[in-house]
């Protein structure tokens, strides 16, 4: 709370307007529960009168009974200015290592200039996190355990002891005898966690969070789409594949190719040099055209079918699973075959065509 009065200054200005804002204004030299107050003139006269330092020299802001102009600690209690090391600074407010504790609450007042300290203001062990050097080499095959973490410490001065969980876990010991420098070999694809101590520095321990990993599955590499009559194939890496189509093998750079399919099954089988990337394996029928006519049909109707099949394996069904038909039927002429729906009720039928370049169905409405 801000309490404010008197407003006339010796030369007779009324300076009321200038008055804090956020202030109670007193009429009289008494505070709103009583106190009376003392009020000092804090204007200079034309004799050069101030009473500011006489009112600083008389300062005990820790009001043990010595004057802060004469105080070794102005704000902490000090009355037998004790100073063991006659620095000008009171021990009680000394901090000799300049680490933000007085030497009066440090239990290590003389740790080295720039250590980090505890809340005891004790050094803390540390090293420079550029000081452990850590490779990590991925396995050979995604099957194989073939994945290496190496670790190698800058700062010769000490004993490591490195401790490696994971699959696979095991410990090593970075020292003279090795120029500080070790590995685990034989891993497997997985997070592992590496963590190191110091002999003889207790409470000391650097953690790390390492992934072994392997080859990018081909089948994240290539998208294969099956086009009617023909395969696309889109690749993202920058390596050669290869494209064997029913024992034939074609070699790609490009990014995306276009494979024309032949009619009937189509085995396609995509693969790179390195076998641990694995192969993509599709089979693709592509069927031969076929034209009916007429459909609808009151009851006799063809079946037009292009390709060197000789005979279909025929399957006529209705909406509900029944099936009317299911036999192989010869082809007249070579590619036509004749279908009589006569003594069939009303309705929609489905045909199913099946030889080796054919595998369709035909929705055949009798009227």
């Amino acid at each position: 709370m801000m309490y404010e009065y008197g407003t006339i200054e010796e030369s007779g200005e009324n300076n009321y307007p200038n008055r804090a804002p956020w202030s109670t204004i007193l009429d009289e030299p008494v505070l709103t529960d009583g106190t009376e107050i003392t009020t000092l003139n804090f204007t200079k006269g034309n004799d050069g009168w101030d009473p500011l330092p006489n009112l600083i020299a008389n300062d005990d802001s820790d009001r043990d009974g010595i004057l802060d102009a004469d105080d070794n600690c102005d704000f902490t209690p000090n009355p037998g200015q004790e100073d063991m090391d006659n620095d000008g600074i009171g021990d009680v407010c000394d901090d000799s290592d300049g680490d933000g504790l007085y030497d009066s609450e440090d239990l290590c007042p003389n740790s080295p200039e720039g250590a980090i300290v505890d809340v005891f203001g004790c050094e803390v062990f540390n090293l420079p996190s550029s000081n452990f050097d850590i490779v990590v080499n991925s396995v050979i095959c995604n099957t194989l355990s073939t994945g290496i973490i190496s670790i190698s410490a800058e700062n010769t001065d000490y004993v490591y002891n490195v401790a490696l969980e994971g699959e696979t876990s095991g410990t090593v010991t970075l020292n003279s005898g090795n120029s500080f420098t070790e590995s685990f070999e034989n891993l497997a694809i997985g997070e592992y966690k590496l963590c190191v101590t110091v002999e003889g520095r207790d409470g000391y321990e650097q953690c790390y969070i390492l992934n072994v990993e392997g080859p990018t599955p081909l089948a994240d590499l290539i998208n294969l789409v099956d086009n009617e009559g023909e395969v696309t194939v889109r690749s993202s890496s920058n390596s050669p594949f290869h494209v064997d189509i029913n024992g034939t093998i074609y070699t790609y750079e490009n990014d995306e190719v276009i494979i024309p399919l032949s009619y009937g099954l189509n085995k396609v089988i995509i693969f790179t040099d390195n076998e641990c990337e694995g192969k993509i394996i599709k089979e693709i029928f592509v069927s031969q055209d076929v034209t009916v006519f007429p459909n609808p049909t009151s009851g006799q109707t063809r079946l037009y079918i292009k390709g060197e099949d000789t005979s279909v394996y025929v399957v006529l069904s209705d909406p509900s699973g029944k099936q009317y038909i299911a036999e192989s039927r010869q082809l007249i002429d070579g590619n036509i075959l004749s279908l009589n729906l006569s003594d069939f009720k009303e309705g929609v039928y489905y045909l199913s065509l099946q030889s080796n370049s054919i595998n369709q169905t035909i929705k055949i409405i009798k009227i």
